[in-house]
């Protein structure tokens, strides 16, 4: 029985669903996340390090062996992750409960990974249910959560990209039902997480309120405050932690002058690397994302506004992103600066890949190897991925095939 002709009664409420989605995906990442000092990245070592001090010590300040991560900056005032605030704030209340006052361990910040990149599939499952049935949402989230590397990345340790997902999430989930101050805290979180996610705000902001008839100013205006106040409180910790009231914080100036001095064949080179080239490219190893992309846009006259303005907003996000910093991010193989895009992408790709296995036929098969594609492919890097410590900081990654 579907959806549609289930009586009232017996409907299973959208937010328990939810939970089950919670529980589901906290319980498969939660076997599969690193939680290896070994198998961490010195990326997510960056994030973990600040949680660890404040929680034991109250204090960001790093101790100096902290300097062998090639993240934490030495400074006259101390020594500090050149993480954003967001990125390690979220990992604080793992510390306080696994009561290691001085020992630092990286497992609570992999179990905050773990959490918030189920909570973000959980809330992206509720904002699918506004777009199409609720069958249809579990589905989809499932193939997100495990065909594209946020199964492999955001949930196996802190990664910047569970928690920015799940800000990403919640912003979209504010756009969708029309509660544009929860939109607005939503990206106002990923952009202390990840600064370049201003773009979500803008365009979707601007796109929502032009085309609203008639016009209306309250999601700009209230989106766009929102986003403003956290940028603020950026500049301001930048200020206070490195001495500079900018974006960049403790991060090399390079990756904001590559906007404007990076050459157009270099560019052109990490664009494709970042969506079909065979070691990172997004089309690669989410082959579904670029099936649903194409099933889109036949479905583009009958979408709202906010679903095609997210779209539109994630893209952007990817290009000028391919502008900012390499595509690979560091990894050997797979993804995951698209994460947090991918999210806004989600509800106009679920409306054209279930409108593609609705109609049946060719497309109805594109749309389920694509899925079925996708999650072997990061089935393989979960599985087979192996990494060796190579230099301080730094790790040598192969896949077993």
């Amino acid at each position: 029985m579907s959806a549609s002709t289930t009586p009232p009664s017996r409907r299973t409420p959208r937010w328990v669903t939810a939970c089950a989605v919670l529980l589901f995906f906290s319980a498969v990442y939660a076997t599969t996340a690193n939680w290896e000092e070994s198998e961490i990245n010195a990326d997510a070592v960056a994030a973990a390090l600040p949680a660890w001090s404040l929680a034991a010590h109250g204090t960001i300040d790093l101790p100096a062996g902290a300097l062998v991560n090639p993240w934490v900056i030495e400074r006259p005032d101390g020594n500090f992750s050149n993480r954003p605030p967001g990125n390690f704030l979220v990992a604080v209340p793992a510390y306080l409960v696994a009561g290691e006052p001085e020992s630092f361990s990286n497992a609570p910040a992999t179990a905050t990974a773990v959490l918030l990149t189920a909570a973000a599939m959980a809330v992206l499952f509720l904002t699918l249910t506004s777009l199409t049935s609720v069958q249809a949402a579990a589905l989809a989230v499932v193939v997100f959560g495990f065909g594209t590397a946020t199964w492999p990345i955001s949930s196996a340790q802190l990664w910047p990209h569970g928690v920015g997902q799940l800000a990403a999430a919640v912003g979209l989930f504010g756009l969708a039902t029309d509660r544009y101050l929860l939109g607005g805290l939503g990206f106002a979180g990923a952009l202390l997480v990840r600064p370049p996610t201003a773009i979500f705000s803008a365009i979707t902001g601007l796109w929502i309120s032009a085309d609203a008839a008639p016009r209306r100013w309250r999601p700009v205006l209230v989106i766009g405050l929102t986003s403003l106040a956290s940028l603020g409180l950026l500049l301001l910790y930048n200020k206070v932690v490195f001495g500079a009231l900018g974006v960049s914080g403790g991060y090399s100036p390079q990756f904001a002058g590559n906007l404007a001095s990076m050459p157009w064949s270099d560019y052109a080179r990490n664009v494709l690397a970042m969506f079909v080239l065979p070691r990172n490219g997004l089309f690669v190893w989410s082959p579904v994302i670029l099936v649903a992309l194409f099933a889109s846009l036949r479905e583009w006259s009958h979408a709202p506004a906010w679903a095609k303005a997210s779209l539109i907003a994630g893209l952007v996000y990817l290009l000028v992103h391919a502008r900012l910093n390499r595509a690979s991010g560091g990894l050997a193989f797979n993804y995951r600066y698209p994460l947090e895009p991918l999210v806004l992408m989600a509800p106009m790709l679920t409306l054209g890949a279930v409108a593609w296995v609705r109609r049946g036929g060719t497309t109805r098969l594109l749309v389920v190897a694509g899925a079925a594609v996708s999650v072997l492919l990061q089935a393989l890097y979960v599985f087979t991925l192996t990494c060796e410590p190579a230099a301080p900081g730094q790790l040598l990654c192969s896949l077993g095939i």
